[in-house]
């Protein structure tokens, strides 16, 4: 079986979080990753949470040498485009990593030590898949799982990409992830 580079973008906010996600994404089962952290202190409106932040980020990447930091910018938003900065980090994250396949995550989600080696394998035996998604687990600020309906991520099992698009523009809620998803670049 193929073992294609593949690339997480962690968006870190909360660092009460950060340790838990980045800790699953680093013990992965599939070890070709490259991760990128973005450091959000820009965007933090708590200077002292943003400065935590930036510290824990430098420090993951000096103990991994697949991670490397995406510093950005704050950038004002306004009520015609309320996430303006999560829509420019995306883009440019999109424009560093170099993976075949990605994952934007973020800092509060955390997924299963093989959750990647799955994907992977899904998406290499499957080349006309461009998009995967776990089943999430809704979990408390402890850790803890929750109980509670499935209110998300209501797409079967396996499925053509164009399809998923096609629902979700028409305003359907087959797939509505809060988490992870995982995207194909051709």
């Amino acid at each position: 079986m193929p073992n294609p580079l593949f690339s997480v973008v962690v968006f870190a906010w909360r660092p009460e979080l950060l340790d838990r996600s980045v800790s699953a994404i680093l013990n992965q089962t599939y070890k070709n990753l490259e991760i990128v952290i973005v450091d959000a202190y820009p965007a933090q409106d708590n200077i002292k949470v943003g400065q935590v932040i930036t510290e824990m980020v430098q420090n993951y990447a000096k103990t991994d040498s697949r991670i490397r930091v995406l510093r950005m910018a704050r950038f004002e938003q306004t009520r015609e485009e309320p996430l303006k900065n999560y829509e420019v980090t995306c883009r440019k994250a999109l424009e560093i990593i170099t993976g075949k396949y990605f994952l934007f995550q973020n800092d509060d989600d955390y997924i299963a030590l093989d959750y990647v080696e799955k994907m992977v394998a899904l998406l290499e035996a499957n080349p006309e898949c461009t998009t995967a998604a776990g089943l999430p687990i809704a979990v408390d600020v402890n850790g803890k799982e929750t109980d509670g309906p499935r209110v998300n991520n209501f797409r079967p099992k396996y499925m053509a990409g164009h399809e998923m698009v096609l629902d979700y523009t028409r305003g359907g809620k087959m797939f509505n992830s809060p988490g992870c998803s995982i995207f194909a670049f051709n």
